[in-house]
């Protein structure tokens, strides 16, 4: 039987009021995560009011905090508002919440701060004779009086959480807490770079910003990056008037390990002056850099993006740290070319050589590759290069085309071994000329400012360049070269395959089967040219061409193995799709260049030529560095020299 409440509280009801100071104890649960929090919504109340120097003060493991500011201060009745529930000077309609510019706007924080904290308030306006100073103890009644103070405002937070336990008990120990409050500090220093802005931890000084809105400087004053780590911060600018999409970054250059972190903690993303996360940027930063750094390192990154506040949502989380973007994939596309055109812009001054990126290689009409070649082997069977055609018969040979023409014309450089020479396009510029002229020069020919010295180690290539001495992997440099020229062969949609007359055998399980037909169109737009002996077995399957590759195609390595390899993971990971990029990482590095093998004079500048073609010639696809510079001064300094001869210069 059901329990009916008596008459008595049917009479008198049981929905109640809540009284004021148990409404801002649980909104201060909204607001107030921990100490960081009140040190972010005292700041950006400073900056709404239009300060230029702010000092932030915190002690007793963020139990105890002091902002205080310059700005233009509050009247005595203003001072009594700003306590109370939903007082706001920045909100004044239901039109102003499409565009929020301020940073602050619900109007419950210093409620919410004030009802768990012994707080005071202290300010004045520049034309007032005297400030007033205002007092709440765990949110009682607040005690007014004047006060002589400077003009501006100083907030002062003792004893936060001392009337709330259970929150109190949760913290976690001083020293974490306060590296909260320097991380909060820091974004609210990049957030504002025309602020002045200092922090104070446990009376010891952690940094002053120049408040000049300069990125890189106010970077360099945040960050404690030695001088060698600031040589390689980047920067750049970009901007689409179309949209409104404006983008600032100070970043680091993938030639620079110590400023890669296994933690993504040192991306700081600002969003119209706002320190935010967000998943949309952080997966923009990642691609830009994806190829470039080893896989699961994150190099330091500061992005400011700018964009009409009515194309994204603040107020999406109570502590406004996430967004909702209108265009999500508008964003990510932006960030992302805005990062991989600086980082391609930028190689010349880190390496102080010059890339110039071939069209083959950044265009998506590229169509062949001048150093890839067809494997020739003694005992292995004849392959025609072409771009693969679906309906292309399987026992004819295919019509050769001019650019398919100069592929077929040379055999492999990893061809080479003690028994085999190495690739004839590196055989000297007068066989070349034999076998098929070059059609124009190559782009790095003209003025170039490094010169081969030799090689080291037959692994390392020697140069001179302005900079110093640079040390170049060989096989790392052909390795960015052909995964670059695979991934334009794919984008362009004109994959070079090479045809067999007779066919490969491929055995697969049932499953495995199942999953090479779901996808066969993917595996034949990178090359793999399949049919199935019999279609309702899908357990053997003909091989009739492979992407244009290496000799070695029956080692562990070879594209059918890569091919069975990647169908075992579709079949045994189907959500993670097929992985392209990672494919094409693997076939570079097996057809390109191998430590070990010797190399000529013409052969040595003919990979860093094409290594320097690259669009992002930083490291190899799995994120290894390509080169390393031991600059000049150094030199000097080893064999105290005081400079180079006149004359030394490229």
């Amino acid at each position: 039987m059901l329990a009916f409440p008596p008459k008595q509280a049917i009479d008198e009801g049981v929905v109640q009021v809540l009284p004021a100071y148990l409404v801002n104890r649980i909104a201060a649960g909204e607001v107030v995560e921990r100490p960081a929090s009140v040190l972010k919504e005292l700041v950006e109340n400073s900056v709404d009011a239009g300060a230029s120097d702010i000092s932030m003060s915190v002690d007793n493991g963020g139990k105890t905090l002091v902002v205080a500011d310059n700005g233009s201060g509050m009247s005595r009745g203003d001072v009594e508002r700003c306590v109370l529930n939903h007082a706001t000077s920045k909100i004044k309609s239901a039109d102003d919440l499409e565009r929020i510019l301020s940073m602050g706007f619900r109007g419950e924080a210093l409620a919410s701060i004030s009802a768990i904290s012994r707080f005071e308030c202290r300010s004045r306006r520049v034309y007032d004779a005297d400030g007033t100073c205002l007092r709440i103890e765990g949110g009682a009644s607040p005690k007014i009086h004047p006060i002589g103070t400077a003009v501006g405002t100083v907030m002062q937070v003792d004893d936060l959480f001392f009337n709330t336990p259970a929150r109190l008990k949760f913290l976690k120990r001083a020293g974490t807490e306060l590296s909260y409050c320097d991380e909060m500090a820091k974004s609210l220093a990049l957030s504002h770079r025309h602020v002045k802005m200092s922090l104070t931890l446990n009376d010891k000084p952690c940094f002053t910003s120049a408040g000049t809105g300069d990125a890189l400087e106010t970077v360099q004053a945040l960050f404690s990056f030695r001088p060698e780590q600031q040589a390689h911060l980047l920067t750049t600018q970009f901007e689409d008037r179309l949209s409104g999409l404006k983008i600032e970054a100070v970043f680091a250059s993938p030639a620079c390990e110590s400023l890669q972190k296994k933690s993504k903690k040192q991306w700081w993303m600002i969003l119209n002056n706002r320190p935010i996360r967000c998943a949309v940027l952080q997966r923009a930063i990642a691609a830009a850099y994806e190829s470039l750094v080893p896989y699961g390192m994150s190099p330091f990154c500061v992005l400011w993006l700018t964009m009409p506040p009515d194309a994204v949502d603040v107020n999406v989380h109570p502590t406004k740290k996430e967004v909702r973007y209108a265009d999500s994939g508008q964003i990510y596309q932006f960030v992302y070319t805005a990062l991989r055109r600086a980082l391609s812009a930028h190689f010349e001054r880190v390496y102080g050589v010059e890339n110039t990126p071939s069209p083959a290689l950044s265009s998506a009409s590229s169509k062949g590759f001048s150093s890839f070649a067809t494997p020739q082997g003694e005992h292995e069977p004849q392959a025609y290069p072409q771009h693969y055609s679906q309906n292309y018969p399987q026992n004819a040979r295919p019509v050769i085309t001019h650019t398919q023409q100069h592929l077929a014309d040379f055999s492999p450089l990893a061809q080479a071994s003690e028994h085999s020479p190495l690739d004839a396009s590196f055989a000297s510029p007068a066989e070349e000329s034999a076998w098929h002229p070059r059609a124009e020069t190559h782009p790095n020919t003209k003025a170039k400012k490094w010169r081969v010295i030799g090689q080291l180690y037959t692994t390392y290539i020697l140069l001179e360049t302005p900079n110093g001495l640079m040390v170049v992997d060989q096989h790392i440099a052909s390795e960015r070269w052909c995964f670059e020229a695979l991934q334009a062969q794919h984008e362009a949609s004109e994959t070079v395959v090479q045809r067999f007359v007779t066919p490969l055998e491929l055995d697969l399980s049932p499953e495995e089967g199942d999953v090479l037909k779901a996808h066969l169109s993917q595996f034949e737009a990178v090359g793999f040219a399949c049919e199935a002996v019999d279609l309702h077995q899908l357990t053997q399957w003909r091989i009739w061409g492979v992407p244009v590759l290496y000799p070695e195609r029956n080692t562990p390595h070879s594209p059918v193995h890569q091919l069975k390899h990647m169908i075992e993971q579709l079949t045994h990971q189907p959500e993670a799709g097929l992985d392209t990029e990672h494919l094409y990482a693997t076939l570079a590095c097996h057809m390109a260049i191998r430590a070990g093998d010797v190399l000529t004079p013409f052969q040595q500048e003919r990979v860093v030529e094409d290594w320097l073609t690259c669009t992002l010639p930083w490291s190899c696809p799995h994120g290894r560095p390509i080169a390393h510079t031991i600059d000049a001064q150094s030199l000097n300094n080893f064999f105290d020299r005081p400079s180079l001869p006149v004359n030394s210069g490229l």
